[in-house]
């Protein structure tokens, strides 16, 4: 399964479109900053099958802090990362998503790209779509998976 990984588009729609046209994931985590962005693709692409997460930026969107979902067979905690103050450290990150029981933490907010494995689990931010057109891409199946940063 490919799994399209993408934030903080901040108004970027077309760089979204972009994204999901160049990859043709099977599914899609928005990890915040452009929900709005996030409901126009899923308008575009209705078959999208999109998990999403709301980020600072999105201050009346209707959309968790963050989500647990398995895909692929691999156990992914995806959130914005400021309630977890991810521009301080990772370490709480780290944490809830251990307590998850995550394989993957996907996470945004800082705008910066990063593919980091830590025992036992993957940390992956996409950096900006919106800003760096930076976004990733994993691929898993029955409980293996690879990621890969990649940019328009």
């Amino acid at each position: 399964m490919k799994i399209l990984i993408i934030s903080d588009t901040h108004g970027q729609r077309s760089a979204a479109e972009d994204a999901f046209l160049k990859e043709t994931p099977d599914a899609v985590f928005f990890l915040g900053d452009g929900t709005d962005d996030m409901e126009h693709l899923s308008r575009v692409f209705p078959s999208a099958n999109v998990f999403a997460v709301k980020g600072n930026c999105d201050c009346f969107a209707e959309y968790p802090p963050y989500i647990v979902e398995t895909v692929g067979g691999v156990r992914i905690f995806a959130c914005h990362g400021h309630s977890h103050g991810v521009k301080s450290g990772l370490e709480q990150l780290i944490s809830s998503a251990k307590s998850a029981g995550a394989d993957i933490a996907l996470f945004g907010h800082t705008h910066k790209a990063l593919f980091r494995r830590e025992p036992g689990m993957v940390l992956l931010n996409p950096g900006s779509l919106g800003y760096y057109g930076t976004y990733a891409v994993v691929n898993a199946a029955d409980g293996a998976f690879d990621c890969e940063l990649k940019s328009l």
